[in-house]
């Protein structure tokens, strides 16, 4: 995968979409997309709501999670480019939890630890896509596809 190209594309589509953007919008983005992926996670072990779709919920809330993450490093002037080829082993549980910490380091951590801290974030939400059947890299391509074609000029509602 190619992150640099997404990077600079969603650099580009970013200052065009939300100029005024300030550096904590995509750590609350981040934040919130967490939130959606545990949702997805916690309604899939409790076998409720199964009229939604917790797998493309769960697919999406990473992909979204990634895109915020990009979003943020693009702010910073961090290039992550090397970030998507990063596996290890995981539990699913301890993965999923340990999201919101990640986000924290990137909130506190200053603008010297960016890089380090995007790559541990990217790093563990492809480990949960990897080990819960989703294609990390199609996923990303795919919804970057999807949201880069939106214009947010427009006030959409």
């Amino acid at each position: 995968m190619n992150f640099t190209t997404i990077q600079k594309e969603h650099r580009k589509w970013s200052l065009k979409n939300f100029p005024n953007q300030q550096a904590h919008h995509c750590l609350l983005g981040m934040i919130e997309e967490v939130g959606e992926l545990a949702h997805a996670h916690l309604k899939m072990e409790q076998g409720i709501r199964m009229n939604e779709d917790h797998l493309a919920g769960r697919a999406d809330a990473i992909a979204d999670t990634v895109l915020y993450l990009i979003g943020h490093c693009n702010y910073h002037g961090v290039d992550i480019g090397e970030a998507g080829n990063v596996k290890f082993e995981w539990d699913l549980l301890s993965s999923i939890l340990s999201l919101p910490r990640l986000v924290h380091k990137l909130c506190v951590g200053g603008t010297d630890n960016i890089k380090e801290h995007a790559i541990a974030l990217i790093s563990e939400l492809n480990l949960i896509a990897y080990n819960t059947g989703v294609d990390f890299e199609k996923n990303l391509i795919d919804t970057w596809a999807k949201v880069k074609q939106r214009d947010w000029t427009q006030k959409c509602i």
